[in-house]
């Protein structure tokens, strides 16, 4: 095989190999699905303290975000949204049930976000079906899409339903990753039923 001939033999193996399936050189879905995971924890592991950085660097450019509310966000802003939760709120929001589903270079990523809020002393727990999906854009994966809505709760023992719905709405407005400050109470009343106004869609959520 001379020269010429041998050239034409690489470009062609090349060819055929960028005409692959990236699957075949990509991860399994059990390591894709440990790495999303991953990912949306950090991404909610930064909601409370209110760290920016990682919705920064996980959301793509031009990501779209739907939080339960119904409100759409690009990356800007909810990015600028993060901020820590008011003084007198904590929590921890637990992935529950993942389960992955690879498409290419393209991945959807189903399952609960589990959420324990301490609100001026009181527990609370909120759960959330999300569905986040990701891009493989340069070899890393990037939030391009996100979308969850709240579960049904059942009522604590010796709460009523009334107000379990209240207070279940109040820390869904704590959770929001729109800015939130808490307005002073105007009658005698449970802190926990203090009132949450997002500066963003300026919504009272009582």
């Amino acid at each position: 095989m001379n020269a010429a001939a041998h050239k034409v033999g690489i470009a062609l193996a090349f060819g055929a190999a960028a005409l692959l399936p990236s699957r075949a050189f990509a991860e399994t879905d059990a390591e894709v699905q440990a790495k999303l995971v991953a990912l949306t924890q950090e991404l909610m592991d930064a909601l409370i303290p209110g760290k920016a950085e990682p919705w920064q660097r996980i959301l793509a450019d031009d990501a779209i975000i739907v939080d339960e509310f119904g409100r759409i966000q690009d990356k800007s802003e909810a990015v600028k949204s993060i901020h820590a939760f008011p003084q007198g709120i904590t929590g921890s929001i637990e992935i529950r049930d993942p389960k992955v589903l690879v498409h290419g270079n393209a991945a959807v990523l189903k399952g609960e976000f589990y959420e324990r809020e301490t609100v001026f002393g009181q527990q609370f727990l909120v759960r959330y079906i999300f569905c986040n999906t990701f891009s493989r854009r340069d070899g890393v994966w990037r939030l391009i899409a996100s979308m969850d809505v709240t579960l049904p709760t059942e009522p604590s023992t010796g709460s009523s339903s009334a107000t379990t719905r209240a207070r279940t709405h109040m820390v869904r407005a704590v959770r929001s990753r729109s800015r939130l400050t808490t307005a002073p109470c105007t009658t005698r009343q449970d802190p926990a039923a203090r009132t949450h106004r997002s500066t963003r869609s300026r919504k009272t959520f009582s």
